[in-house]
């Protein structure tokens, strides 16, 4: 298995066009990762605080192809095969977790589980944290074995008989789908091979049920919205229409229209502001349960909160303006004579 998985490594280098390839456990979004015990040396395990990270196994070029950052270190190369000393990379996030950084990381060991007579590997490398459950997931403490070298490292565990081949390319990926299935094909015929698509698309159907969620989260606040609206008209002009008598006799003792209008503004924007202000208290109480569905901004974000409150006073006052304007056209003897 190990020799099928290298020479269609290098089958799938020398294609015309690819400029990185190689294999993977798990793919980043398309693919859940657990947890898996470990031993770090030198780290004090504690109750609650156990060292454990995300297994991955990679090849030589698969980080390459995935585009990913080295932050110290180095990368697998050919030279780390089945038979030479086991080595590992290590994200960010392990390293800062159980070393003092990446510089730190880089030389530490781990072994696979808790069983002492499993192979220590040493740390070669440290990668930038990638978000490999979804989008909306936490980085988790992660390690990477060379794809090659997992049998040695789970101490004569059984091989990963499934994998996802990863390829970067100077074209259109998926132009060179079919010369990597003939590829597989020639090395085994009754292969299968499932699921062939870009990142790109990968990205996009990771990302497909968090858009329908803001999506659908979208729609009920603008639908909440035009209703506020509508609502603090429909209330101005209500109060507008009782109060045509006093504005009419205001007016008639000279009370000037900028004054009329400045109070029936002043008097929507009041109701504005109190529900604004309800709001807000139920929104800071509640928005942590939307934490999950949130990327890069906190549930209570000062910036969203004003933003969105300024919003609100804005449409707010603007609802206000017509029945405000209507209130100054009333006509002081029309107004008297009606009562």
């Amino acid at each position: 298995m190990a020799g099928f998985v290298d020479e269609l490594q290098q089958r799938v280098n020398a294609l015309p066009g690819v400029r990185a390839a190689g294999v993977l456990r798990a793919l980043p979004l398309a693919s859940t990762i657990g947890d898996f015990a470990v031993d770090i040396d030198g780290f004090e395990e504690s109750p609650g605080h156990e060292a454990k990270g995300h297994a991955q196994a990679a090849s030589h070029g698969a980080f390459e192809a995935m585009g990913m950052r080295l932050v110290r270190g180095r990368w697998f190369t050919a030279a780390d095969t089945i038979t030479s000393a086991p080595v590992a990379v290590v994200n960010e996030t392990m390293a800062r977790a159980y070393w003092s950084g990446p510089a730190e990381a880089v030389g530490g060991r781990i072994r696979l589980g808790s069983a002492t007579n499993r192979p220590w590997a040493t740390v070669v490398g440290v990668v930038a944290d990638e978000r490999h459950d979804g989008v909306t997931a936490i980085v988790r403490e992660k390690f990477f074995v060379p794809h090659i070298q997992w049998p040695v490292s789970t101490n004569g565990g059984d091989p990963i008989r499934s994998v996802f081949v990863v390829a970067r390319t100077a074209v259109d990926p998926m132009d060179l789908a079919g010369a990597i299935r003939s590829e597989i094909r020639q090395l085994h015929a009754s292969l299968p091979v499932a699921e062939v698509r870009s990142m790109r698309e990968v990205v996009a159907a990771s990302l497909a049920t968090p858009r329908l969620t803001g999506f659908l989260l979208g729609a009920f606040a603008a639908i909440a919205l035009a209703l506020a609206a509508v609502g603090i008209y429909g209330v101005l002009a209500y109060v507008v229409s009782q109060r045509t008598a006093e504005i009419g006799i205001r007016m008639a003792l000279g009370a000037e229209r900028s004054q009329v209008l400045g109070a029936v503004l002043r008097h929507g924007l009041e109701l504005a502001a109190a529900g604004i202000g309800g709001g807000l208290i139920g929104a800071l109480a509640l928005t942590r349960l939307m934490q999950s569905i949130l990327y890069e901004v906190a549930p209570n974000d000062p910036f969203t909160f004003a933003a969105v409150a300024a919003a609100l006073l804005l449409i707010a006052l603007a609802a206000s303006l017509l029945p405000a304007r209507r209130a100054t056209r009333v006509s002081p003897t029309a107004a008297v004579r009606s009562q």
